[in-house]
Formats: structure tokens, C-alpha cells, sequence
């Protein structure tokens, strides 16, 4: 099973792909224009260019929590359901403290250390993001974790 993980946010997201648990690729995609149609679109072009070349099966994204989804974000998720039935691939949301409590996680310095634990590839990524105590990389460490808990959340699919 391929599942592309994704941490969404509307000026920055982290992606990864897994493929029967071994992580192929992995990015941290920044949007700097102000939200309009056209940010929409790029976003969404994005996550479809990793759906195409991985031939994903699932994609698991983690959505911030919030009071209340500003309509971006929920623009966002509204256009990936869409892809999931163009493309016909399973899709899931988790919040990020559903993520901490299924993998018994306090904080996000605990999300990132887990991360790259699992991931041992992820040792680079780390070593780069001491210099400004990760917060480049923790989309991507929050990509990562999602995509890890989609088989054991839907061990059928």
C-alpha cells in the first residue's frame, strides 16, 4: 500500500510518501501568495503530482486544530475528498492530538524524536533542523506520523 501523508496548512505543508512502511519521498512545500483560487489550485496540483507518480492507494492528512476551519483549509480538504474520487484512493483526516494520543506522544519535540526514530532517513532532516529548533521541519514530522498511523488505524484497506 502507497499512502501519501500530509500535514496541511495554506502557506506551508508537509508531504511524505510511504510504501509498505518504508518512506520514499518526503518535502516541505511552502504557498507565499495570499489566498486566492489560483493558491487553491497550485496546492491541490501539488498533493496530485505525488498521487500520480506514487500511484497512491490512501492519503492520510493531519488537520490543525481548530476552534473553527477557516474556510481555506476546509476549501482544501473539500478539494482533496474530490481527488480521492477522481483518482480512487481512500482518504483520512487526523488531528494532530489524535496523532500524540494514538502514539502515546506528550508534545511535538516527542512527535519529532518518534519520527525520526521510526524513520531513521529522517537523521538528515533532524541534524539540519537543530539550528532553528525544527520549526521548518515539524510539518513534515507531522506528514510522516499521519501516513504511519493510516494502516494501523485501517488495517483492512
Amino acid at each position: 500500500m502507497t499512502i501519501l501523508g500530509i500535514s496541511l496548512g495554506t502557506t506551508e505543508t508537509g508531504v511524505c510518501v510511504m510504501q509498505n512502511g518504508v518512506l520514499l519521498d518526503w518535502k516541505i512545500h511552502q504557498f507565499k501568495p495570499m489566498w486566492s483560487p489560483h493558491k487553491l489550485h497550485l496546492i491541490i496540483q501539488q498533493y496530485r503530482r505525488y498521487i500520480v507518480r506514487h500511484n497512491v492507494n490512501a492519503v492520510m492528512v493531519k488537520i490543525p486544530q481548530l476552534t473553527k476551519p477557516s474556510k481555506e483549509l476546509t476549501a482544501i480538504q473539500n478539494k482533496l475528498v474530490a481527488l480521492s474520487k477522481k483518482h480512487n484512493f481512500k482518504i483520512d483526516f487526523i488531528l494532530k492530538s489524535e496523532v500524540k494520543e494514538r502514539l502515546a506522544l506528550k508534545n511535538t519535540n516527542e512527535i519529532i524524536e518518534i519520527a525520526v526514530r521510526y524513520y531513521p532517513v529522517l537523521q538528515h532532516v533532524y541534524e539540519k533542523g537543530i539550528s532553528n529548533n525544527h520549526s521548518y521541519y515539524t510539518k513534515l514530522y507531522e506528514a510522516v506520523l499521519a501516513a504511519h498511523l493510516y494502516p494501523i488505524l485501517h488495517p483492512k484497506t
